[in-house]
């Protein structure tokens, strides 16, 4: 059990088939709940700078676009600023509140692996999602 591999979880779960409790047959009981997803916190960091990427993109078009507002044919680009400019700050808003999210998660995630004795240094790259 303290190989530093096996998980709390782990234990317990072996525990119970071990022992012949009944409970490893306990979704039978809950059919109505879905089975839980493995999720890679770092899938999510990656998918989260990929956002923010895209949107200092965006602001980089903004930028130059603005600078092109100065010339006489302007006129597309005011158009395009005009659909843009709302969009990206959608976007920017969007993708903060999702960082403070994924970074809330992560936090949880840390807390419960401590809960449950685990170390969280080798237990913080995944959580279960459903």
């Amino acid at each position: 059990f303290f190989d530093g591999k096996t998980t709390v979880i782990d234990h317990l779960v072996s525990t119970v088939i071990s022992n012949n409790l009944g409970l490893e047959k306990f979704w039978d009981d809950m059919p109505s709940v879905r089975d839980a997803n493995k999720l890679s916190l770092e899938e999510f960091q990656l998918s989260i700078q990929e956002l923010q990427t895209g949107a200092k993109n965006i602001e980089n078009v903004l930028n130059a676009e603005s600078i092109a507002l100065t010339d006489e044919s302007s006129k597309p680009s005011k158009i395009f600023l005009d659909k843009l400019v709302p969009f990206y700050s959608t976007c920017t808003t969007e993708i903060n509140d999702l960082k403070k999210l994924f970074d809330s998660s992560v936090g949880t995630a840390h807390r419960l692996s401590s809960f449950f004795a685990e170390d969280v240094k080798t237990n913080s790259s995944t959580i279960f999602g459903v």
